[in-house]
């Protein structure tokens, strides 16, 4: 546990207390933001546009290099942006939408930003959007359960439903033996990583490494959570049967009770064990009243897809089995951290119905905007007046 994690911990269970601790952290957030007067001017005339992002290219150097950065790999990756001739213009309005609304690039093109007006934009829950919420509605003491993987397991072991360790350090070896002996093929994953990133499965018998050899590199590059391996139900391997496909059901818990907003679902391609969309999976959006699919599959550079390349199986009108059980799934878990009111649940549907496979405390909510092509500001806002919100 991190510093700041220990002296979080030692906040007292107060309102006040913790309130004044979301409003600091929330400043953070307000760090870049740009007059609504500037804003104005830039959308009104591309010349002005080009002046502005210049200024604040200058005066936000360490913020404007890490959008580049996330400009130049959307602009090499994207099919509808590698052409382009007035490359540099839509250069300059992805920085701007970045400087004066929070947009980061995969979002500027996944929600077909250019050409929109500052209403159809503000329309978005832009990257910048998302962390305010997160701030005003989850406690920041209770929140760091879901910073740590291995933490969020023990909290909610019993909904995950198999067996996991987490190993840090040498002494630990003796634990990582045990439980190799007992899944030899498991699955691996630092505790503070997201988006698939650091998730493999491992097959002991054939990754050409020795068990000490495999847990020297482990913890060599910091804590991990391994986990016994997930086999999904046939239904959800007809997606795609290399990766295990889940739902991410997003729960905000209100004061008339625990809501499920937005659902979707996430499916791999090829042979990928790893269904996230920023590992090449697809996305999905669900009804969550019937738990059916309501739109094409879409990926994370703006394609979309009628049916699943691999499998040919047909995103809209896919029935997700056992919709209702799940929905009662996440509001059971949501309801044990009540300081935390928004919460994005992963599950995975097994032969013996669903279990667990993460808890997001920060959950991404581009890909909701993205499967239904619209903006969820006004929704997330209708949520927000029925909550008791920290800042």
């Amino acid at each position: 546990m991190s510093i700041k994690e220990t002296v979080r911990q030692k906040i007292p269970d107060v309102f006040w207390m913790r309130s004044l601790l979301a409003k600091l952290k929330l400043r953070q957030y307000y760090r870049y933001v740009m007059p609504e007067a500037e804003i104005d001017a830039a959308e009104a005339d591309p010349q002005v546009k080009a002046q502005t992002v210049k200024k604040y290219a200058a005066q936000w150097a360490e913020y404007a290099a890490k959008a580049e950065k996330n400009i130049g790999e959307i602009m090499k990756k994207a099919p509808d942006y590698r052409n382009r001739q007035d490359d540099q213009a839509l250069h300059t309005d992805m920085l701007f939408c970045r400087f004066a609304y929070g947009f980061q690039p995969d979002e500027y093109l996944c929600f077909h930003l250019e050409g929109k007006t500052k209403a159809e934009k503000r329309a978005f829950v832009s990257d910048i959007d998302r962390f305010r919420y997160v701030v005003r509605m989850n406690d920041a003491v209770d929140f760091v359960i879901f910073m740590d993987k291995a933490r969020t397991y023990q909290v909610f072991k019993d909904y995950y439903r198999r067996e996991a360790i987490s190993i840090s350090k040498p002494e630990h070896l003796d634990r990582f033996r045990d439980f190799v002996g007992r899944h030899p093929v498991f699955v691996k994953k630092q505790v503070d990583m997201s988006k698939g990133d650091s998730v493999a499965l491992v097959d002991t018998s054939t990754c050409g490494k020795t068990v000490d050899a495999l847990f020297n590199e482990m913890i060599g590059l910091g804590k991990h959570i391994l986990e016994e391996r997930i086999i999904q139900s046939p239904e959800m391997a007809r997606l795609n049967p290399t990766s295990v496909n889940t739902v991410r059901c997003i729960t905000f818990n209100t004061k008339s009770g625990i809501v499920v907003p937005f659902c979707f679902m996430k499916a791999g391609r090829g042979g990928s064990f790893i269904d996230n969309a920023g590992k090449g999976g697809l996305l999905g959006g669900i009804d969550v009243r019937t738990g059916i699919c309501g739109t094409d599959g879409f990926d994370e550079t703006a394609g979309q897809y009628r049916f699943h390349p691999e499998t040919n199986i047909e995103f809209k009108g896919f029935q997700i089995p056992e919709w209702d059980r799940m929905i009662a799934t996440c509001k059971e878990m949501s309801a044990k951290m009540p300081n935390v009111r928004f919460i994005g649940w992963d599950m995975a549907h097994t032969k013996d119905g669903w279990i667990t496979v993460e808890g997001n405390g920060a959950s991404q909510m581009i890909v909701p905007q993205i499967v239904w092509q619209r903006g969820i500001k006004a929704d997330v806002e209708e949520y927000l007046k029925d909550m008791t919100l920290l800042a």
